[in-house]
């Protein structure tokens, strides 16, 4: 178990530092419609949660009686993936002295509906890239140590900086 946790510890600092959902409810809680969309920003928040925790668990147990392959190749397409968007972003990078164009998502944020907050908040939640690779990444170590299931629930929710993922994690 001190392995499982070794190897978590770092991920869970990954997590901690992510700045764009901060970014995205500072915005939102000022924006022209800021009640409804910060209700349907939570909602989609946790409707983003709940949809990657479902996927992480029916992949771990698909893959916990060490008869499958699946989370090892996920891992695998997971990592090309972000291969490959690194070349993207290095690619499509400004150049030296060149002011990088603020997001549209961020500059739009203004005229969002319930609907869109909605939308963005479940793709930041859910689509995440860094936080879904870390969320599986030490739920797998976890899992991978003979930790029962509850146990690893409780230790993801428990180091959580996200209270909304933290709550939906120990649900």
């Amino acid at each position: 178990m001190g392995a499982a946790i070794g190897q978590i510890l770092g991920m869970a600092v990954g997590v901690a530092i992510s700045p764009v959902p901060i970014i995205a409810t500072i915005l939102m809680l000022f924006s022209n419609r800021a009640k409804s969309n910060s209700v349907a920003f939570l909602a989609g928040w946790i409707v983003g949660l709940v949809a990657v925790a479902t996927i992480v668990l029916l992949i771990e147990f698909e893959g916990s009686d060490g008869t499958s392959d699946v989370t090892g190749w996920i891992k695998v397409v997971i990592g090309v993936l972000f291969l490959l968007l690194a070349v993207k972003q290095w690619r499509n990078r400004p150049h030296d002295g060149e002011e990088p164009p603020m997001p549209a998502w961020m500059a739009s944020i203004d005229d969002f509906t319930a609907a869109k907050s909605f939308g963005l908040a479940a793709l930041l939640s859910g689509v995440n890239p860094k936080n879904l690779a870390i969320f599986t990444r030490q739920f797998s170590v976890m899992i991978d140590a003979g930790l029962p299931l509850v146990q690893c629930l409780e230790i993801l929710g428990s180091q959580e900086e996200d209270a909304n993922f933290a709550a939906t994690i120990l649900q």
